[in-house]
């Protein structure tokens, strides 16, 4: 929501520099960043958790703990593209001059292998984890729009076409869907520790 928008009509080179100079461009992207390093530490702390017998991981396949594995690396490398992507605006001169722009450019061509190896690996992970992280009906649909996400920039690069920008708004959805894997796995840690099972019963008994 506060990406800046380029006004209709402009060259993509114009509009590029647009939303380089626009005041929410460092706001915005300093705080997808963060939020990019937060959903890659979750997702540290959930791949590790299996060696501690963790409920939310025993009901995984092998072949999903191989994608929760995969997506992990894939957010490592998106936070990493992250970071020219918010430092591209000091390359705005060079671009409106038809020069050179290593900071733009290095989050191009990161960001054509970040995003797809995002897209396609939490479309794998939801797509393999049954019922064991969410509803099946809700992990197809985020795998679907997780490979939407994932094809987006190269969509959009190879056609320019303005409506498939939405694409990337998938990132918005699959944050979401870990948010609310994080959500259960602490509200199951809660409810297994004796005070959350002592808890229960003194609800139950005034029930």
């Amino acid at each position: 929501m506060l990406h800046p928008v380029p006004a209709s009509g402009l060259e993509e080179q114009q509009a590029v520099a647009t939303e380089l100079a626009d005041p929410l461009w460092i706001p915005a992207h300093a705080l997808s960043l963060a939020g990019m390093a937060v959903l890659l530490i979750g997702m540290i702390a959930f791949v590790r958790s299996h060696t501690t017998g963790d409920p939310a991981l025993r009901g995984l396949t092998k072949g999903a703990r191989r994608a929760a594995l995969w997506v992990t690396v894939a957010l490592g490398l998106y936070v990493i593209q992250a970071i020219p992507h918010l430092m591209a605006f000091v390359d705005r001169d060079e671009l409106l001059a038809g020069q050179t722009t290593p900071v733009l450019y290095a989050h191009y061509g990161l960001a054509v292998v970040a995003y797809p190896l995002v897209g396609f690996s939490v479309a794998a992970l939801a797509w393999l984890s049954g019922r064991t992280l969410t509803h099946p009906v809700v992990n197809t649909v985020v795998a679907i729009v997780a490979v939407a996400f994932g094809v987006a920039p190269i969509l959009y690069a190879l056609t320019e076409i303005a409506v498939l920008e939405l694409l990337f708004w998938g990132a918005a959805v699959v944050a979401s869907w870990f948010v609310t894997i994080g959500i259960s796995a602490l509200t199951r840690q809660s409810s297994a520790t004796p005070r959350g099972r002592t808890r229960r019963k003194q609800w139950r008994a005034t029930a």
